[in-house]
Order: C-alpha cells, then sequence, then structure tokens
C-alpha cells in the first residue's frame, strides 16, 4: 500500500493521496471505526516507568485479543546516535518520524501504545499531526520524585547520561513545569508508590472494561 508514495510531505497528504488513486485504500478509515482503535500517549519525566509500562500495557492488550504496536521514542534517537550528541535539531527529526510511525501504524488497523519524553506542546503536536481522524488519543502521566528517580537509574544497567545526578536534576527541573503545561493527562499516576501491575491493571479496566477512570494511583 505505502510502497507506491514518496516519502516526501506529510502523512496525512499520502494517505490522501493513496485514498484518491486507489479506493479500495481507503479502507484503513473502516478499520478504524470497526475495531475501535486507540492511540495510548504515555509521557513523564526521566525513570518514571514509561517504557515499563508501555510494555506491560501492550502485552495485556494483546492478551485481550488486541493488536498492539508499542514504540518508544529513544528508538528513534538511538537511530541518529543516541542521546549524548543529540543536537535539537535531529531530536525535532527524531520527533517527526516516530509520529509518522504512530500514524502509520494506525492506519494499518492496529493499537499503539506510544511513550517518551514528550514535555513541549511541540512535540506532542508533531506526534499527534498525522493520527487518523476518528482515532481516540489517550494521555497518561507518569510521576515520580527525583530520588525515587535516581535510585532507578543506579540500578539500571542501560541507563548512561541520567545516572549523572546533577545531570538528572537538570532534567527534572527542566521537565516539571513543561509537563504542567501540557493538555491535562486522561490519568495521571505518581509511580513512587503505585506499581507498574496496578497502572496496568487500571489502565486495562479503564480502556475495556467499565471505561470509569481509577480513584487509586491518582495524583
Amino acid at each position: 500500500m505505502w510502497s507506491a508514495f514518496p516519502l516526501g510531505g506529510s502523512l496525512t497528504r499520502r494517505l490522501a493521496r493513496c485514498a484518491d488513486v486507489c479506493p479500495s485504500c481507503a479502507a484503513w478509515e473502516l478499520v478504524v471505526v470497526e475495531h475501535h482503535q486507540m492511540l495510548i500517549l504515555l509521557t513523564g519525566p526521566i525513570a518514571a516507568g514509561k517504557s515499563t509500562t508501555a510494555t506491560a500495557l501492550g502485552d495485556r492488550l494483546r492478551a485481550a485479543g488486541r493488536e498492539v504496536a508499542v514504540l518508544d521514542l529513544d528508538d528513534q534517537v538511538v537511530c541518529v546516535g543516541g542521546w549524548r550528541e543529540l543536537s535539537w535539531e535531529r531530536f525535532d527529526q527524531a520527533i517527526d518520524v516516530f509520529g509518522q510511525l504512530v500514524a502509520l501504524w494506525l492506519a494499518a488497523g492496529v493499537d499503539v501504545v506510544a511513550h517518551g519524553p514528550l514535555f513541549e506542546r511541540a512535540a506532542m503536536d508533531a506526534v499527534l499531526r498525522g493520527v487518523p481522524a476518528g482515532i481516540p488519543v489517550v494521555r497518561v502521566l507518569l510521576l515520580t520524585t527525583y530520588e525515587v528517580a535516581l535510585r532507578r537509574v543506579a540500578g539500571d544497567p542501560e541507563r548512561d547520561l541520567s545516572k549523572d545526578p546533577d545531570r538528572l536534576r537538570a532534567a527534572y527541573e527542566r521537565a516539571m513545569p513543561m509537563l504542567e503545561a501540557l493538555p491535562a493527562a486522561d490519568w495521571t499516576f505518581d509511580t513512587t508508590d503505585t506499581s507498574v501491575e496496578r497502572v496496568v491493571d487500571d489502565l486495562v479496566d479503564g480502556l475495556l472494561g467499565t471505561g470509569v477512570r481509577p480513584e487509586h494511583g491518582d495524583t
């Protein structure tokens, strides 16, 4: 479906051209309605539990019979050399690519659980820009304290820059006001004392069960 079209231009325009040239390709719109697809977008500061929660949530949704793609912004950053030498220009490009992947998987007919350090409204908008019309976006904010984050990164062999206490503190001081300026999340969890299992239980119950937002674990 996609190979016949160049990668230039916005994803929205590419989808429109695909539907114009081949009407049967517009079936992705029907898939969205029939399967009630959704985009679950997780953000939060370093070591708040984004990756662990996203992976566990994807597994639980698949176990419930849904098709799910779990996407990590970090993977796109790694593609251009990682965080250590990352320029703001490359970070913006990584976010754009991430947003296109989100939209492509949604257009392919699956749910998407996407996560990353999306602190600025412009970054969030870039991720959501190509989301097909009619797909609900569920925003989940995970929080923790600097002190807990420091303990978590110290025990994580895959962490690098964030193990520097001064760098981590600076990241928290920068991130928290920016997170507060984003649109209100549908769910907010303080993972300082709320386990990943409890967070995922609440999300799955809310998304697939009663639809009632959880009372425990919220901030």
